[in-house]
């Protein structure tokens, strides 16, 4: 026999009845705010905690693989024309793993003050190393909104009136009160 599907209530909100009730419903959300950050803080707390435990308890592991791992580069470099037949092969298998060397891409550093070092390429012909990015202006389309919106595949959204609240804080209650 098939169930009925249940139809479902909707959430019984209480809505104030009055600007007291109004001050209240405001008091109780800014409250709730304060407790779910002071949860929030304890969370952040414990997980530090946490994580100082296992860095040090993981650190004397953490050494060991290190010592190791450098013998095992020290043996493997001493032995590489064997282990890679003579530079045939980069990757060598063993029962427990496997050991390779890799060649890395080279990588670009921290580029210290960038402008001087475009005008120094530009002006020493080296304008093949130096991007120019053509993007569209967003805040200029806000700035006119009604001739962007006549853009095609430009839509402007938003403009519309959301509803805030802002609770005091415990500093700005005893400056309220």
């Amino acid at each position: 026999m098939a169930k009925t599907p249940r139809a479902k209530t909707a959430a019984i909100v209480s809505v104030p009845q009055s600007r007291e009730e109004a001050n209240e419903a405001i008091f109780r959300i800014g409250d709730l705010e304060r407790r779910i950050s002071e949860m929030d803080i304890g969370l952040k707390d414990a997980l530090a905690k946490v994580k100082d435990e296992f860095e040090r308890l993981a650190a004397p592991l953490v050494q060991e693989r290190a010592q190791i791992t450098e013998g095992l580069c020290a043996w493997a470099e001493a032995h590489r024309a064997e282990l890679t037949q003579g530079g045939r092969t980069k990757t060598v298998s063993f029962p427990a793993g496997e050991i390779s060397w890799m060649t890395q891409r080279p990588s670009i550093g921290r580029i210290t003050a960038p402008e001087a070092v475009i005008s120094w390429m530009k002006a020493n012909g080296l304008d093949r190393f130096v991007r120019v990015i053509e993007e569209i202006n967003r805040a200029a389309l806000l700035d006119d909104p009604d001739t962007a919106a006549s853009i095609p595949g430009i839509k402007i959204g938003g403009g519309h009136e959301a509803f805030s609240v802002k609770p005091f804080s415990p500093q700005g209650l005893e400056a309220a009160s």
